[in-house]
Parts: C-alpha cells; sequence; structure tokens
C-alpha cells in the first residue's frame, strides 16, 4: 500500500516495517535512457527443467554530458546510444 504524505511517498509493507520509496518532485533516477527511451525489460528466466520465473532486466546506463535545447546537461544515457555516437 503507497501513502502519500507530505511530498514523499511511503510504502507500507508490514505491521512496523515503513520504508520511503522516494521523494516527489525530487531527482529520482527512472532506468530509462534520455536519448532513446530504453527502459526495463521483463522476460522469464528458464531452469534446465523448464521451470520459468519473471525476470526483470536493466538497461546499462552511464551519466553523460549531453546538448540538450542548446544547454549542456548531465544526462543517464544507454550504451547503445553512446556507441552509435547519438549524443553529442
Amino acid at each position: 500500500m503507497h501513502i502519500i504524505i507530505a511530498d514523499y511517498c511511503i510504502e507500507w509493507k508490514f505491521s512496523y516495517n515503513v520504508r520511503v520509496l522516494f521523494k516527489i518532485g525530487g531527482n529520482a533516477m527512472s532506468r530509462k535512457c534520455e536519448i532513446c527511451g530504453k527502459g526495463p525489460m521483463v522476460g522469464n528466466s528458464i531452469s534446465h527443467s523448464h521451470r520459468k520465473t519473471k525476470r526483470r532486466t536493466l538497461p546499462n546506463l552511464h551519466k553523460a554530458k549531453v546538448l540538450l535545447n542548446g544547454k549542456i546537461k548531465t544526462a543517464w544515457v544507454c550504451t547503445d546510444c553512446l556507441k552509435k555516437h547519438k549524443i553529442t
């Protein structure tokens, strides 16, 4: 259950176990490339006996200085964009 209190999103796990997920409006990192939009992918892990369990693969992101709208900005960029020189 998620509760929003004073610009914080809080998740209630068990009776007294509370953790702060993220500050709303802050600089939380989304795991998404800011150039091409590549994000997390979902698939299956397949064991030797072909039992399938869900898995999540994240993109390989790096901080890079990017020229956006005439200004230099630090952005999270995937390695595909770095290798293909999509950034300047």
